[in-house]
Formats: structure tokens, C-alpha cells, sequence
């Protein structure tokens, strides 16, 4: 549901749960998300990425490439499909690739999901840690969310830590 780039990466690390720059996401941020308040399962269905508007690159802690949101391509994949799972207050989503996001959904529709996911080379290789946060609204058919995304993995300059955030339009496919 959500890929980046970085450019010449090699094998990776992890971010840091002590982010110096306050804006960026830490892993306990990401975890243990509690359910909502939601009952039933009226959100459950098949969604496609509609639109994606990334708003800013930040840089986080351990940083060892100075112009790193120059040489990063977070991308959204338009047209992309998510499947969204709700039972009560609890809310998954789950990529075709496997990745799934879990946290909670409250009865007026809005959610907050957090995911752990790898960051992985053209090659297959895992080269660092992405932590993704997903903070949104239920509205009809569409989802609106933010999309914060950490990554930290290793360059050619060196270990690198960045957030960029989001806007995600997602339209409803099927239920």
C-alpha cells in the first residue's frame, strides 16, 4: 500500500525508537494500536488507491547523507488494491504483497492502523526497517488517510533515516 525508494541501498538497519526531529514516527507509535469503539463490519471490503499527494520529506535521526529527501522517491501506487478487514473496533489492511497495517476504527469511521514492514532492494534483499502509520477517516466509499512512512537503510553515503507523509484518497471496489 505504500512503497519508497532509496536510491543504492545496501544491507540496513533499523530506525530508532529516539527520534531527535520530534515530527518522525517511532516504533511505539506503530504497535499495540488499541481496538476502536466501532461495532459490526461495515468498513470490511476492497479498495483502490485513487489518488496520493505527498506532502514532506523530513530527516530523522542518524542521518549520514545530507540531501536524502532529494534522492528519495516515495511513491504511491495509484490503482493499487488494499483489502480492509473490520471486526468491531478492530481494523486490518492487507496489500497484496502480505504487508498488513492493524489498529482501530471508531464508529464515526475514523482509524488509526500502524504496520512494522522491511525495506527491500530491487535485488530482494531486505536493506532496513520501515515504520507506517496510517491515521484516517471512513467516508462512503472513500478513505482519506495520512500516511506516514519511516525508513531507515544504508546507502552508498550511508545509514539514512527519513519520513515522508501523504495524503491517500482510497475508493471502494467491492465489499
Amino acid at each position: 500500500f505504500y512503497h519508497g525508494l532509496l536510491v543504492g541501498c545496501t544491507a540496513g538497519p533499523t530506525p530508532s525508537d529516539e527520534a531527535p526531529n520530534q515530527a518522525c514516527i517511532t516504533l511505539a507509535r506503530v504497535v499495540d494500536i488499541p481496538d476502536g469503539n466501532a461495532t459490526g463490519g461495515g468498513f470490511t471490503g476492497t479498495y483502490r488507491i485513487n489518488s496520493a499527494v505527498t506532502d514532506s520529506c523530513d530527516v530523522c535521526a542518524d542521518n549520514e547523507a545530507p540531501d536524502i529527501c532529494d534522492t528519495y522517491e516515495p511513491t504511491v501506487e495509484e490503482g493499487a488494491e488494499v483489502t480492509v478487514v473490520q471486526s468491531g473496533g478492530a481494523l486490518r489492511f492487507e496489500s497484496d504483497d502480505g504487508t498488513s497495517a492493524v489498529g482501530g476504527v471508531d464508529s464515526d469511521g475514523s482509524f488509526t492502523i500502524g504496520a512494522v514492514i522491511p525495506v527491500v532492494s530491487d535485488d530482494g534483499e531486505t536493506i532496513g526497517q520501515g515504520l507506517a502509520l496510517f491515521e484516517g477517516r471512513f467516508t462512503g466509499d472513500l478513505i482519506i488517510a495520512n500516511v506516514t512512512l519511516r525508513l531507515t537503510a544504508n546507502t552508498p553515503d550511508g545509514k539514512n533515516d527519513l519520513q515522508a507523509v501523504s495524503v491517500v484518497t482510497y475508493v471502494r471496489v467491492q465489499d
